[in-house]
């Protein structure tokens, strides 16, 4: 069973210097909702669990040296770059965030 609490609560540290993450609704089919520096906020395009999986699938094999590539804290790291470079790169007219193979992408 996922640990939802934990989940989120480690994604917003690792986004802390970036956005804020807040979720509506609950358990594995509430809604993540990023909050730009700037204000803009971004929900996901998927649900809660959506995310989780999109996190898990995240290959951080080789790129953090000394820790577990499987860790879900690791693929936090990654996923924290994805969401950067997303909000970095969107148009002002963006209203969401969605779930890519290669990472997110503000639409």
């Amino acid at each position: 069973m996922r640990d939802y609490d934990y989940f989120i609560a480690a994604l917003s540290d690792v986004t802390t210097d970036i956005a804020r993450i807040s979720v509506e609704g609950e358990g594995g089919s509430a809604q993540v909702i990023v909050q730009a520096m700037d204000g803009r906020q971004l929900p996901f395009d998927g649900t809660l669990d959506d995310v989780y999986t999109a996190v898990e699938n995240t290959d951080t094999e080789g790129l953090y040296s000394g820790e577990d590539a499987s860790s879900i804290d690791t693929k936090l790291k990654l996923f924290s770059v994805h969401i950067y470079e997303a909000l970095e790169t969107a148009s002002g007219s963006a209203k969401r965030l969605s779930l890519r193979p290669s990472g997110v992408k503000a639409v």
